[in-house]
């Protein structure tokens, strides 16, 4: 029926269909393609089903609805019955569907119509006379006129074409499908109408040509429309007031992630499907559903990015300082015989079994050393200290830099200047204590 896609139109009826149309719709550039199909019946009547699925795009919808009632025109003019059923996304009230709805419907609910159509729930009394019952879950877009939930499903018949009364219906939505909660966000509509029919026959006057067929020609049609689809997720119904200060806020945000959740949010409450906001948006589903899910727990603080200070430093002053210390030593002042000079992984994992860090990556080593000023070369010859007690010497000054004492003194010499009175010789030199934890020479 799909012909392996994700998304399509069908039409099942008792009596069997002819050869269908299908209209493709003006592309609102979304991954489903939506289109108008329509079937005649073969039982020498000229009547057609048609069925679609508008986009939730409100530019696009007006463009799609416009199509459709054309097609629609399209057929009347060649003489046929046309019933037309399915999800057109906008409620009755709806200005963009005044062109359907024929002038004889002016009520309260719906008024200032333009068309040639009778919605089959128009005249229901008990249920927002002009609205009709509900069919969708949820409230995306402007609230009904009488509140509630939505109407977006809708079964319609040329108004000149009825020869009876006419009724529909809207059932439960069930719960008994695996694996959801729910086997839909819409409800099944049923519709039963009395319509006079165009006949090619010989059976009725005219003889063969096509005409409009007596009282005793008249058949009643019932129509049933299955709408589904997976659940969808919406943003919960949103007031006017709440409407405005989304408008405000895609208008003027300076913060683009509260900009794009606003944009987000918005498209929901307009009644767009998340796959039509992922493709207006270039994000991805789970981003979309997070967002309409925190906006219905939290409400505007949801648009709110919530920055924080990033993660704490692991490698402090002092690791880096030891670290750049560690640097300017040979491999073999630790015993290491295998090198003579270190290379980045090397002094990495060296670090890291000493230990001096928990652990550190080649990248921050190379930080770290960069802005320590530490950088050697490959050497062939490696220049070490005859001092025999050099090493022992050297790793006391590395403790000492890794546990100084509370009360320890730091000194601090600098070079010898000749004495005028005593001539070539070296100088004494002078230490004071510091005063802010930094040696100074007096």
């Amino acid at each position: 029926m799909c012909n392996g896609e994700a998304f399509g139109n069908g039409l099942f009826s008792k009596p069997p269909l002819g050869a269908a149309d299908r209209l493709a719709l003006p592309d609102d550039g979304t991954a489903e393609k939506r289109n108008l199909l329509c079937a005649p019946l073969t039982d020498g009547t000229a009547t057609r089903f048609c069925t679609t699925h508008i986009t939730t795009s409100q530019s696009f919808n007006v463009a799609q609805l416009e199509s459709v009632r054309q097609k629609l025109e399209d057929y009347h003019t060649a003489g046929e019955t046309v019933l037309i059923a399915g999800d057109f996304n906008a409620q009755p009230h709806y200005g963009r569907l005044n062109s359907f709805y024929a002038p004889s419907l002016d009520v309260p609910n719906n008024g200032n119509n333009t068309g040639a159509y009778r919605e089959l729930d128009d005249n229901d009394t008990g249920n927002c006379l002009g609205y009709g019952k509900w069919t969708a879950d949820g409230t995306p877009g402007a609230a009904p006129p009488c509140g509630g939930n939505t109407k977006t499903d809708l079964i319609s018949v040329r108004e000149s074409a009825l020869a009876g009364p006419y009724s529909e219906d809207s059932l439960a939505i069930s719960t008994s499908c695996t694996g959801v909660a729910t086997c839909s966000d819409h409800r099944i509509v049923v519709g039963t109408v009395t319509v006079s029919q165009w006949l090619v026959s010989d059976g009725c006057p005219g003889n063969g040509s096509v005409v409009r067929c007596p009282a005793g020609c008249l058949q009643d049609l019932i129509l049933e429309v299955v709408v589904g689809r997976r659940p969808g997720v919406f943003v919960r119904p949103v007031s006017m007031e709440e409407g405005r200060r989304l408008q405000r806020i895609s208008r003027t945000a300076k913060d683009p992630v509260r900009l794009r959740r606003a944009i987000a949010v918005m498209m929901s409450a307009q009644g767009q499907a998340v796959r039509d906001i992922v493709s207006l948006m270039q994000v991805s589903e789970d981003y979309v559903r997070d967002v309409i899910h925190a906006f219905n727990e939290r409400g505007f603080d949801a648009l709110d990015p919530k920055w924080s200070g990033g993660r704490p430093k692991t490698i402090n002053d002092r690791m880096r300082e030891r670290i750049c210390l560690i640097a300017r030593t040979s491999p073999t002042d630790w015993g290491i015989a295998a090198f003579s000079t270190w290379s980045l992984a090397k002094l990495a994992e060296h670090l890291v079994q000493r230990p001096v860090v928990p652990t550190i990556s080649r990248e921050t080593l190379r930080r770290i050393l960069r802005e320590g000023k530490v950088s050697w070369q490959t050497t062939t010859t490696w220049k070490a200290s005859t001092d025999p007690d050099f090493l022992t010497e050297m790793h006391r000054v590395l403790e000492l830099y890794d546990a100084p004492p509370a009360d320890g003194m730091r000194r601090r010499v600098r070079p010898a200047q000749p004495d005028a009175a005593q001539g070539q010789g070296l100088a004494t030199p002078a230490v004071a204590p510091p005063s802010d934890g930094h040696p100074k020479p007096v």
